[in-house]
């Protein structure tokens, strides 16, 4: 079987281990700070055997249906249909040997419980109680279907595990009354085997099943407390040829059925073919589910056992060995519990994953989303096809749609399933911080390139580049492409302006990966724009559609954790919850980012009733139109600027409005420490107003900013907001476009950082290591603060950022781009010969010893260094010579 388990169920609960270390990582680190700070990242993701793999590799293109699934810390759940292909035109079984795993949403607060396997010996534990009936259509169908009897041989072989009641043949009545007696006498069955015969519609595309004897099955089980239904079908075709794609959406269609109606547990397996390896699996399933396993594993287990026993050459044998199984389970039943004597469960070592991490010591993994993908499933499946038709792929969208969130559960998707090759490797950039095509380059090259530091011109790199993509496969997301393409005026700091060259230079590598017939990378490009003008050879191009409004009520439902039914009633009474949801509906218009503002705002107790809902309204109108006359933004980003200045009016005072200045000039990461630093140093100068604020005070300003859904809660104390959030808040303080190096703001928010980044320097100077957690968070602040230090020509500010930098970098072994940094702010230290300048000469020491250990220690260039050295030496005498002169003076 190819078992695709998604790992979000047991990462939630912090369950994961790296197998090299055995450490558990800090899941809100990962799955909070990784998005956040725009890094590069690897994907986590989990190894199958080598024949599983190439099974995969020889199937991938022509499975009909896979189910993955998403869950999310609210306790629900979404299933996504992977249709790898719409009419497949195979009979073989190689086409269906896969399982499909399907959880729907959490019935209680508990947390689910991790796969696990008992310790303990098998005589230890209580035989499950499985119950085989036989429903044919006819008596004779049992003389037919040898396959009964020797299942029935089979768990009596094993009884030790299971203790099994045969009913064969049976009418559903006689089926109710055993269950009901077993559990009057001596417990409740586990197991039901059900031996079940389908006659397939001759329509090839029908899923058509008599449901009436399903929803019976369903009623009689449930209300029986079975936990568990093994479905064996058989297909009379009355010599009619059946085609595997309908065998298999029969067997789909009956087993999703009994899940829907409330059976926690089925597995579906068709045994009309292949009874020795029928017979094979079932006794493994049996075997670990009477170990404590829950279904899904357990079927993967047993087919994994059966692919280990054959040849590792006879892909096609063993693909043709392994019969369609179907799983589908609820997340909180959990596996069968050990009911002996001092069984201790344990984590399964099948479930392992193994962690990569990515060369330039960014924050760990891809986290996962914490919204689920309501309505995206055909723009998912859209993303896989283009992929599988060029290298490159563009997703684009309105602000706010979920482009980022979406692109990261593919990524994670085309990780898992080895999309990518046996070992697939899934990096993540976000253009919103500035990264020109050096950075991109430094990303594979540092690590896969061993004489990378030595390779001075960007064409040789970009040559090398391009050859290492032919030998690795990956996928690489390139996240808010738009910052590259787009006019400067339209971000909040011109240190993400992009120059004609550097667009050029990103585009041509680009198009380079594109047309290269032999690259094994694949690349996914999100944008607001779709690029028509600026990509013309990327030919894949797929538009994130809004919201339906059932998609968008199902979402704001999810949003506010209610069932549902109360938003999509129309004749509520005026001034209820219910008809202000609605209206926040309508003006929502299908953003997900735009419904999760409004529902943040609506669930505020001052704002409950539908008159604050019809004043948030008109404000944002109001302002839209101003927004989209002053050319600022048009469409629905100027609905979702106009909805967030709306929101930050009614919600905060001026002075506090004031204070939200000060927050916008942050990269994304904000802590109230910097703030509390920014506020007094403003009172100190030129502005006394903000001496009233409080570390305290600050904290919980940051803290109603995420309640509205204006920032996002990242590890420890640290506050992530979106851009477009920054942006609407600096257009109503009215500077946009540029920084103004006379403001105040700027001048605080540099002298912080350098501040900051000096005391981060020092600590791990003393040996303080946990200081890497913060470095790597703040890392985007510390870049921007380095440039506008230089433009405000704060040496002291840009010497203390780029100390914070180097920590992080060295220690991660990030040398390109610590080199990339030291060189950039070389002429403000020193001129073309190496000698200080007289304005920075305070700090030309600190300089040229960096650019005499990169030198030395990375470049490998002995005459540089030499030369470096002389003048380093040259300078302390001077400063002897001045010293002397000054004491005689």
């Amino acid at each position: 079987m190819l078992e695709f388990l998604w790992p979000a169920t047991d990462r939630l609960h912090g369950n994961t281990t790296s197998s090299s270390t055995g450490k558990t990582p800090d899941d809100e680190l990962i799955a909070n700070t990784a998005p956040s700070t725009g890094e590069l990242l690897f994907l986590c993701v989990w190894h199958a055997s080598a024949e599983t793999r190439e099974v995969w590799n020889s199937v991938r293109h022509r499975l009909s249906e896979v189910h993955f699934v998403i869950v999310d810390d609210d306790e629900s759940a979404a299933a996504i249909p992977w249709e790898m292909m719409q009419a497949p035109q195979t009979s073989l079984p190689v086409s269906y040997a896969v399982a499909s795993f399907v959880r729907r949403p959490f019935r209680s607060t508990a947390p689910a419980s991790n796969p696990s396997v008992s310790s303990g010996s098998c005589d230890e534990v209580e035989p499950l109680k499985l119950l085989y009936a036989s429903l044919p259509r006819e008596p004779d169908e049992i003389n037919r279907n040898p396959l009964g009897s020797r299942l029935l041989q089979l768990a009596n072989g094993v009884s030790e595990l299971i203790q099994t009641t045969s009913l064969r043949p049976a009418k559903v009545l006689q089926l109710s009354r055993q269950l009901e007696l077993s559990s009057k006498d001596d417990g409740h069955f586990q197991i039901l085997h059900l031996e079940l015969t389908f006659t397939p519609d001759s329509n090839l595309n029908s899923q058509r099943i008599d449901e009436t004897t399903y929803e019976e099955l369903a009623r009689i089980v449930s209300a029986r407390r079975v936990p568990l239904v093994l479905l064996q079908v058989a297909f009379d075709s009355d010599g009619t040829p059946i085609e595997a794609v309908q065998v298999y959406q029969q067997l789909i269609c009956a087993s999703r059925l009994l899940f829907q109606l409330g059976v926690d547990r089925v597995i579906g397996f068709c045994a009309d073919d292949m009874p020795d390896s029928v017979l094979e699996t079932l006794s493994r399933i049996y075997g670990a589910i009477a170990e404590g396993v829950c279904a899904g594993v357990a079927a993967g287990l047993a087919r994994t056992a059966l692919g280990d026993e054959l040849t590792q050459s006879s892909v096609r044998y063993l693909a043709s060995r392994i019969p369609a199984v179907v799983v589908y389970e609820s997340p909180d039943a959990g596996g069968f519990s050990a009911r002996s004597r001092g069984v201790i469960p344990q984590r399964s070592r099948n479930a392992e994953s193994v962690v990569n991490f990515c060369p330039n010591g960014a924050a760990q993994i891809i986290g996962r989303c914490v919204f689920p993908m309501i309505g995206r499933q055909q723009t998912l499946i859209a993303i896989d096809r283009a992929l599988d038709s060029g290298n490159v792929a563009l997703l684009h969208g309105a602000t706010g749609l979920g482009k980022t969130h979406l692109s990261v559960e593919f990524a994670r998707w085309y990780g898992l399933t080895n999309g990518t090759d046996n070992h697939p490797v899934v990096l993540f950039t976000s253009f919103e911080r500035k990264t020109t095509l050096p950075d991109l380059l430094d990303v594979i090259g540092q690590d896969a390139i061993v004489d990378w530091y030595q390779i001075a011109p960007m064409r040789e790199k970009q040559a090398r580049i391009l050859s290492v993509l032919r030998l690795v496969p990956l996928l690489w997301v390139w996240d808010a492409f738009e910052c590259v393409t787009r006019d400067p005026s339209s971000f909040d700091l011109s240190e993400h302006h992009y120059s004609e060259i550097e667009q050029n230079e990103l585009i041509e590598f680009l198009n380079a990966i594109n047309l290269d017939g032999h690259s094994k990378a694949r690349i996914l490009i999100n944008s607001r724009d779709d690029h028509r003008n600026s990509l013309p050879e990327v030919r894949q191009r797929i538009q994130l559609p809004q919201m339906s409004q059932h998609e968008a009520a199902e979402f704001a439902c999810w949003i506010s954790g209610g069932s549902g039914a109360a938003i999509q009633k129309r004749d509520q009474p005026e001034n209820t919850p219910a008809l202000a949801q609605q209206r926040i509906l309508e003006v929502g218009a299908g953003n997900p980012q735009l419904l999760r503002i409004l529902m943040a705002f609506a669930a505020r107790p001052e704002h409950t009733e539908t008159a604050s809902i019809d004043t948030l309204v008109s404000s944002l109108m109001n302002r839209r139109e101003l927004i989209e006359a002053r050319g600022v933004a048009s469409g629905p980003e100027a609905t979702l600027l106009g909805t967030i200045q709306a929101v930050l009016h009614l919600s905060f005072n001026s002075a506090e409005l004031q204070l939200l200045g000060l927050v916008a000039i942050f990269r994304r990461v904000i802590h109230a420490r910097t703030l509390f630093m920014m506020t007094k140093y403003l009172a100190s100068t030129s502005n006394p107003e903000f001496g009233d604020w409080t570390a305290a005070k600050l904290s919980f300003i940051l803290e109603r900013c995420r309640n509205l859904a204006l920032m996002d809660r990242v590890t420890g104390s640290w506050s992530a907001m979106p851009s477009i959030v920054s942006l609407a808040i600096q257009d109503m303080a009215g500077h946009k476009t540029t920084v103004n190096p006379e403001f105040d703001a700027h001048v605080a928010w540099c002298r912080s950082m350098g501040i900051l980044g000096h005391y981060y320097y020092d600590q791990f100077a003393a040996g303080n290591r946990s200081v890497l957690i913060p470095l790597s968070v703040e890392c985007s602040n510390l870049q921007t603060a380095c440039r506008m230090s230089v433009r405000l020509q704060l040496w002291s500010s840009l010497i203390g950022s780029m100390q914070g930098l180097k920590v992080l970098y060295c220690d991660s072994r990030r040398w390109s781009e610590w080199s990339r940094l030291v060189t950039e702010f070389q002429p403000f230290f020193c001129d073309d010969f190496d000698r200080p300048k007289s304005e920075t000469r305070r700090y030309y020491g600190l300089y040229i010893d960096e650019r005499i250990a990169l030198s030395s220690e990375v470049e490998k260039d002995p005459a540089r260094t030499i030369s470096l050295q002389q003048e380093r030496v040259e300078w302390d005498r001077r400063n002897v010579v001045d010293a002397k002169d000054c004491v005689a003076s």
